[in-house]
């Protein structure tokens, strides 16, 4: 019989891994110049979690990432 601690448990962990998969989707997406869908993935990460440090540090890079990325293929063209 599962009890109520378990399920707790259990779905503790999940969140866990889902918040760890957003931010990951989101560093894939950056490395690949993907920056719209990079975007929505620490948007989600951050309002599914507001209060954890690493993914505002990561959402916030993105937005100073962006202007440098948007020169580096103005100047490749």
């Amino acid at each position: 019989m599962i009890t109520v601690v378990d399920c707790f448990q259990a779905t503790k962990c999940l969140l866990m891994v889902l918040r760890r998969r957003l931010l990951l989707n989101g560093v894939v997406n950056t490395m690949q110049d993907k920056l719209k869908d990079a975007e929505m993935f620490f948007e989600a990460a951050v309002t599914f979690e507001p209060q954890s440090i690493l993914a505002w540090t990561m959402f916030g890079s993105l937005f100073c990432m962006m202007p440098l990325l948007v020169k580096l293929l103005v100047v490749s063209k």
